[in-house]
């Protein structure tokens, strides 16, 4: 796993803040980021049909995880841990997709597609 540079600065106290402080939070927010900069480059019959659909499934797996992360029950955390990777999976399918129907370059695939499966 390479190191990443935080995408913003916390005000709580490391290792105490909470959700913020996971791993594969960390990385869906790099997710997010980079199927921001991609959905940018669809075509604009695109705009509203993969670019909605992949915008929201990126933004539910931080959603969810914090929402798990939050629960007091074990079952009712790992429910929520369970719907964020399946919408981190939704949006690998959604970048598949994008490659299949030619809207995406293969560097950029192969990065969007490390990048998921590290976060999961």
């Amino acid at each position: 796993m390479s190191e990443r540079k935080p995408l913003y600065l916390s005000p709580g106290q490391p290792g105490r803040r909470g959700f913020e402080d996971l791993e594969c939070y960390k990385l869906a927010l790099h997710v997010i980021v980079a199927v921001k900069g991609f959905i940018n480059s669809l075509p604009p019959e695109e705009k509203y049909d993969m670019a909605v659909q992949i915008r929201r499934s990126s933004k539910s797996v931080t959603a969810n995880l914090a929402e798990g992360y939050g629960r007091f029950h074990y079952l009712d955390s790992l429910y929520k841990y369970s719907i964020a990777r399946g919408e981190l999976n939704e949006t690998l399918s959604h970048v598949i997709n994008a490659k299949v129907l030619d809207y995406i370059e293969q560097p950029l695939f192969e990065s969007l597609y490390a990048l998921i499966r590290e976060t999961e």
